[in-house]
Order: C-alpha cells, then structure tokens, then sequence
C-alpha cells in the first residue's frame, strides 16, 4: 500500500487502474466489442504482474549481496525457472556450511505460502529458499526471512 492524494493506494487499485486506462484507451483506438476490451484489460494485467515480479527479484538481489550470509546468487536457467520453480541459486560464506541452494521468489506472503503447497516445492524436497521480496517487504525483513528458511533447510539437512 503506498499513500497517494491523501488515501492509501492499494495493489487492486493499481490492477483496478490498469485494467481501466487499458480498456479505455483500446475503446479510443476503436475497439469496441467486449473481446477486445477485455484482452486490451487482460495485456494490462500481465505487464503489471510481470513488472512486480521483476521488481521483487532485483530486490532479492539488492538484498542478497548486501547480505553477510549470502556469496553470490545466480540467475537460473530458462528451464530451471519454467520447469522448477528456481528464480535463482545462492551461494553461503563458507562458515555457513551450507550448500548452494534454488530460491523462488515470490512478491506476497500469500504468494509463498501458495508455492509451498505446489508440486514444484515438493519435486525439490522442500530444499528451496521461498522469499518475499514484494515491494513492502524492508532489508530487516528481507533478512528474518532468509534467516528462516536457512534454519528450515537446515533441520532437512540434518535428518
């Protein structure tokens, strides 16, 4: 939420905006049946989801090499992103002991929590950092999180 004009400005107002400015400049061009409204809406949607999920990775790479914890992250191959749900890989410090580990990133905790119930997170054995790094999310959250998942991934290793 982001406070504009004296409210707050929400997600579905962003997606509420969109889907209209869309639809009106489509109506402006001269389309007009309901079809052509609603794939201009449609194309205005799938920018917006596109730019957030764009954004909360260049904010999980910001995060993450400012981290102490983290060495390097690695953008995923175009498979490894379509077919298993990896963002990127990760490599610890050596004094983590830790091995280089695939990281989804999600821009909701809605959106975490939906990816731990997918056939991806399981085909991974749940050895899968899944983060938020949506546009409320801060450095100290960033990094409560990722403290978390590691613990997590580590009480997997440990078994």
């Amino acid at each position: 939420m982001t406070l504009e004009r004296g409210g707050f400005y929400t997600k579905n107002d962003r997606y509420r905006d969109a889907r209209l400015n869309a639809m009106l400049d489509a109506y402006s061009a001269g389309r007009t049946s309901t079809q052509e409204l609603e794939n201009a809406a449609g194309i205005a949607m799938r920018k917006i989801a596109a730019k957030t999920g764009f954004d909360s990775e260049k904010r999980f790479t910001k995060f993450a090499l400012h981290s102490e914890q983290i060495k390097s992250v690695t953008k995923s191959s175009i498979n490894d992103d379509a077919y298993k749900g990896i963002d990127n890989w990760v490599s610890f410090n050596e004094r983590l002991n830790m091995p280089t580990l695939p990281v989804q990133i999600k821009s909701s905790d809605g959106g975490v929590r939906e990816f731990r119930k997918t056939k991806q997170y399981k085909n991974l054995n749940e050895m899968v950092i899944v983060i938020n790094c949506g546009p409320r999310v801060t450095k100290k959250k960033f990094c409560k999180q990722l403290y978390s998942e590691t613990g997590r991934i580590r009480k997997i290793l440990n078994k």
